[in-house]
This record gives C-alpha cells, structure tokens and sequence, in this order.
C-alpha cells in the first residue's frame, strides 16, 4: 500500500511536537518537559524533519545549513523565525540535544559560527509558560540565551563562549541556575564581579524564582573563597 505524504497541516503539527521534545516549555509552549531522546527517535523516523528551514537546522546543529541561510540573508542572523519564533543563536543554546553526546559538539560549532557571523549574543525571547503562550508570550519574564547554557542544558564550555562574547550574565535566571552545575558558576561568578564593585550591589534583577537573589550572593561568595583558597597555596 502507498504512504501518502503529510498534508502541511500535518507536518507542521508534527514538527511543533517536535520541538516541544527540544525546547523546555517556556520557549516551546509546550506543557510537557523536553525529552531530547524521544525527539531524536522522532527524527531518526523522518530524517528530512529539519529539511528546508534554517530555524529547524538550529535545534540539531546544522552548521552546513546555518551558513547557505547566512550567505543568502545575513539579516536572519538576528531575526526570530521558524515555528517557535526564536532567534538563531537562542534555538541553538536552548535545544536540549547539548545534552546528548553525539549533538554536543555540532551544537557548539554551530553557536560559535553564529556568533563569528555576528549574532547577538544577548538575543532574547520571552516565557511562553503559563500565563504566557506561543502566540502571545509572557513579557514580564524574558528569557535569555545565556540562560539556554547556564540554566538550561548547564553547559560550562557553552556559559564561557557566550560570556567572553559579551553576554549579560544580569538575566535573572543564569547564576542562579547554574548552581546545579558547578562548573557553570565560576565564569557567571567572574561575570558578575566585573558588573558589581562589592559585594553588597550583588544581586538578581527582579528574581522569579523564591530565593534567586540569596543562591546568586552564595555562589558569588564560594567562588571568592575558592579562588582566595587557591591563591593561597
């Protein structure tokens, strides 16, 4: 018997579901949490999930595919497109494929390429989470892309490439999240010190989570003392 083809309605419905397996839900919209194992057996069932949209090459590190669309409008470097309607080096950051092995590295090519390219490393969306939604997102809670590494997928390599390009680590979300991954906390930490003359000025803009600020001064104050520690011997 003949497959037939997906209607657009159909992949289009199929591709948001795929993304929602990628992205947490407050960048998809999506209720469930992002399962990057699912999403890769979905695309590994359609392998040309992705093809044609240089939005979708984001979400799996498609360097190749990232700079043809480059090339052909460097404008997109900075303009939020695709399904979601994310920013190309924030669709990079934030997929949660960074945290499969064989994803990694293809993921920090390609946000290394963007950023050479000239994306801005301070692109930004805003929570899609309840009361907020893919059409009409929540703008009392942005999200930054520095936060996709910090807070997100915890990625120390990917927190440091974007902070030594000149991301804002004042975002609300990253130095407190990064505490449930050491090795992200220390270049947030040196981050926040350049941007705060002592320690007293320390502190998260505007907090959403119960405890931002308090996390943020304690991790501020254990790098301290183990750089004076290591200092010391």
């Amino acid at each position: 018997m003949e497959v037939q083809p997906d209607s657009p309605n159909e992949r289009a419905d199929r591709v948001l579901h795929w993304l929602g397996l990628i992205y947490s839900g407050d960048v998809s919209g999506s209720m469930n949490a992002a399962n990057p194992r699912v999403a890769l057996r979905i695309r590994a069932e359609s392998p040309d999930l992705a093809a044609g949209d240089p939005y979708l090459s984001c979400a799996i590190g498609d360097e190749n595919a990232l700079r043809l669309a480059t090339q052909a409008d460097p404008s997109w470097l900075n303009r939020p497109g695709g399904p979601l309607r994310l920013p190309p080096l924030f669709a990079v950051v934030h997929s949660a494929l960074l945290r499969v092995a064989e994803f990694r590295e293809r993921l920090h090519e390609s946000a290394k390429f963007l950023i050479a390219a000239g994306a801005d490393v301070n692109q930004r969306i805003y929570s899609r989470w309840p009361p907020g939604s893919l059409s009409n997102p929540d703008e009392r809670c942005p999200l930054s892309t520095l936060y996709g590494a910090a807070g997100t997928n915890r990625d120390a390599a990917l927190t440091k490439l974007l902070l030594e390009a000149g991301a804002d680590p004042n975002d609300g979300e990253s130095l407190y999240h990064s505490l449930e991954n050491p090795d992200c906390t220390p270049p947030l930490a040196g981050a926040w010190r350049s941007h705060r003359r002592d320690e007293r000025d320390l502190q998260i803009a505007r907090p959403r989570r119960c405890g931002a600020a308090q996390a943020a001064t304690a991790a501020w104050r254990r790098s301290k003392r183990a750089s004076a520690k290591s200092a010391a011997e």
